[in-house]
């Protein structure tokens, strides 16, 4: 059976460009994911081995993004 990585991606937009406003932008998209559910209908598949979900920040033409493994807390 073909193993497959799935990745989830969410992206906001920050109002100010400062490190601080871009982490916690991050931080907020992450725990929706966790909140809407968005990996549920991935969980009982067996061959997604794992999950990874990504927050993004946006603002003008600077970025940051966090990623979390949820694989082995979904498991």
């Amino acid at each position: 059976m073909k193993e497959i990585l799935f990745i989830i991606l969410e992206l906001k937009r920050a109002t100010i460009d400062s490190d601080i406003e871009h982490e916690k932008q991050c931080q907020i998209a992450i725990v929706q994911c966790h909140d809407k559910n968005y990996y549920r209908d991935y969980v009982t598949d067996r061959s997604v081995k794992n999950i990874y979900l990504y927050g993004l920040a946006f603002c003008n033409r600077s970025c940051k993004a966090i990623f979390e493994d949820v694989s082995q807390k979904i498991k």
